[in-house]
């Protein structure tokens, strides 16, 4: 049988356009598009870890003060005691509830006792101090758990004691005064177990040398001579001051020179330990003294006296309550 060319070019059409759809290798893929965004969770859909409960004040009070030190080593410190509601002491077992007195106190202080219970009570000893805050109102806030965990809590304010400034301008009147515990005030001057109260006697002069008063204060005095002179000037006993006072200033003023001083022999008396130091501050007492001081002959005038070394208690500043006197002020 023959067949024409026209039909066997339709019969190998059929038959390749037959096998194309049967056979599944030699069929080409479509390409593929990019590959779709990363999708993210909206922020309503997050998980949020719950933190403590915010506390709330049910009281607070001072149970003991308040009180205003002049330092904060000396100061009597204002015992405060708060309540505080939904407070959960293990929510942080690293920070403890500290009290704060912004603009009143430069820090935040921990607890001293945490007697717990529901409310939850807490306790500060808070020592208050500067003159500045003499008759301030100092706002309080709680911090109950580290910052970022729950807001300060506002307690309201404490009214500091207002203090007054007394001067001792005739430091001469401190030997003649007793204090109600019956300590006094007493001063010598001495080069061994003899006196160095005689004088001075030369061409500058007469003058007073020991213990001298001087136009009202208590004084020590020293004068050069024919030969070297040397004297140990002190005062016994310091006079301690009472709760609520504070020794802000004791000034005592030094004249010396090239031939007579006291070459480093300048001392003070801790009232509180009785340790001997070069010169310091004590807010708690007007302390004890120790001058030794010596003058060398004047080799080109030996009986000129004109060199001088004199140690003047020119005055004291007290700070306590008004209304008082200095001499309201020691024990």
């Amino acid at each position: 049988m023959k067949i024409s060319p026209g039909i066997r070019a339709f019969l190998l059409t059929l038959c390749a356009s037959v096998f194309l759809v049967s056979g599944g290798v030699a069929q080409i893929q479509p390409p593929k598009g990019p590959p779709p965004p990363p999708t993210f969770k909206g922020p309503g859909t997050t998980l949020k870890v719950p933190g403590p409960k915010v506390p709330r004040l049910v009281s607070f009070r001072i149970i003991d003060g308040p009180f205003l030190g002049f330092e904060v080593m000396s100061a009597r410190p204002t015992k405060i005691e708060a309540e505080l509601a939904d407070f959960d002491p293990k929510a942080d077992t690293f920070f403890r509830p500290s009290l704060w007195a912004p603009g009143c106190f430069p820090n935040g202080l921990g607890p001293s006792s945490e007697p717990g219970g529901s409310p939850y009570k807490v306790r500060w000893d808070f020592p208050f101090f500067g003159i500045e805050n003499s008759g301030k109102r100092c706002p309080m806030e709680i911090h109950p758990y580290r910052e970022g965990m729950a807001p300060p809590i506002a307690a309201g304010e404490i009214r500091l004691p207002s203090l007054e400034t007394y001067t001792i301008t005739h430091t001469w009147d401190l030997l003649n005064f007793t204090t109600p515990s019956g300590k006094k005030l007493t001063a010598s001057a001495s080069k061994g177990p003899l006196p160095c109260e005689l004088g001075s006697v030369g061409t500058a002069g007469t003058f007073s040398t020991g213990v001298v008063n001087d136009n009202g204060d208590l004084s020590f005095q020293l004068r050069n001579g024919f030969l070297q002179e040397d004297c140990r000037f002190e005062t016994s006993t310091a006079l301690v001051v009472k709760p609520g006072w504070f020794v802000k200033k004791v000034d005592w003023q030094i004249t010396s020179d090239s031939l007579c001083n006291a070459f480093n022999r300048e001392f003070g008396t801790q009232a509180s330990s009785g340790q001997t130091v070069t010169f310091f501050f004590d807010s708690t007492a007007v302390f004890q003294v120790r001058f030794e001081a010596t003058c060398m002959p004047d080799e080109s005038h030996r009986e000129k006296n004109s060199h001088l070394y004199k140690a003047r208690l020119a005055s004291i500043e007290l700070v306590g309550p008004p209304g008082q006197k200095w001499q309201d002020a020691f024990k």
